[in-house]
């Protein structure tokens, strides 16, 4: 019976070829040797022993990866909690009776700052706006109107106070829901139309349908704005007053719950500027939705079912016009 082995250095184990040998043991290629006589330890007979195989330090176990679970890691999409439908919060709107009103301003102040200057372009504002009311906010240049409408639009942000619109509380959205909010809530008519160039009138029109989530015939608005015979054309082509249609038929075609004009007559020649405002009356009375003109032309106070004086930031009064005139009767 063989010597027991001590230690695996007892059995002379090196790499093949002894490159790894002791000096003078290298070019003997032989994988086993003896001890010397001048060893301490017994002389151990390994003639007879089975080649040894090198101890290798145990490494941790890794548990083996399934390359099919990582790849659905990274390529499924990401669950979202469940009561997270919609980033606008979703509720039945409000109408039934005052003390539910469409649009409410609620102590809403505004100020601008501009290095050590600070500007109050609105101060403790508050009214009250029905669903399916023609609206006009009219006051000087200066006043505060144009900043009520970009607030109510979701194209500013108030510095107090809030802003309701069927029943959200708008002014307390973030950036993701702000674009939701004009992408489907707000159809807004500029002073200056705002066309894309190098489209045609009905394209422009069908731009905004593509980003509205129940929009309008494209064709059936165009021909209630009276431009059928003119879509096709660009807007180069086009007149002052038939291009302000194409705007409000873009921002009818999103099929909005509220309408925004921002002085949609300014640029426009006097009966011209009638038109389109029999138009936005027309409208607004056939379809119930609620519109609201921006104006410094007081003349058009007469039409509105509400007037919304301002005045230096402030609300001056709001008048109620039991009996509003057609456009078609003022005079200016």
């Amino acid at each position: 019976m063989d010597t027991p082995i001590e230690d695996v250095n007892d059995l002379g184990v090196f790499a093949q070829n002894g490159a790894n040998a002791p000096a003078g043991e290298a070019g003997k290629g032989g994988r086993h040797r003896r001890r010397t006589a001048s060893s301490s330890r017994p002389h151990v007979t390994v003639s007879d022993a089975p080649t040894a195989i090198p101890v290798v330090p145990k490494t941790p176990t890794v548990p083996a990866v399934d390359p099919i679970a990582t790849t659905r890691t990274v390529t499924e999409p990401i669950a979202r909690p469940e009561n997270v439908t919609d980033p606008i919060p979703a509720t039945t709107p409000n109408t039934d009776g005052d003390d539910h009103a469409f649009i409410e301003f609620d102590h809403v102040s505004k100020t601008y700052t501009m290095g050590e200057t600070h500007i109050q372009a609105l101060d403790d504002v508050n009214f009250r706006i029905d669903n399916g009311e023609f609206v006009i906010v009219v006051g000087a240049s200066g006043a505060g109107k144009s900043t009520i409408l970009n607030i109510l639009g979701g194209m500013d942000t108030l510095t107090s106070g809030k802003v309701f619109v069927d029943g959200n509380e708008v002014s307390t959205y973030n950036d993701k829901q702000l674009v939701l909010y004009r992408r489907y809530d707000v159809g807004l008519v500029f002073q200056f139309y705002n066309l894309v160039q190098n489209l045609t009138a009905r394209e422009n029109v069908e731009l905004a349908t593509q980003v509205s989530r129940d929009p309008l015939d494209v064709d059936e608005v165009i021909d209630a704005v009276g431009l059928n015979d003119r879509k096709d054309n660009f807007p180069s082509q086009l007149s002052g007053g038939e291009q302000q249609r194409v705007a409000i038929a873009r921002a009818l075609a999103k099929n909005p719950k509220l309408l925004l004009c921002d002085e949609p007559t300014g640029a426009l020649d006097y009966n011209t500027g009638k038109q389109i405002l029999k138009l936005l009356q027309d409208y607004a009375r056939r379809s119930k939705m609620t519109v609201i003109i921006i104006t410094h032309n007081y003349a058009l106070t007469s039409i509105g079912d509400k007037v919304v004086h301002v005045k230096n930031g402030h609300i001056e009064s709001i008048e109620l016009n039991a009996h509003p005139m057609n456009i078609a009767d003022v005079e200016w």
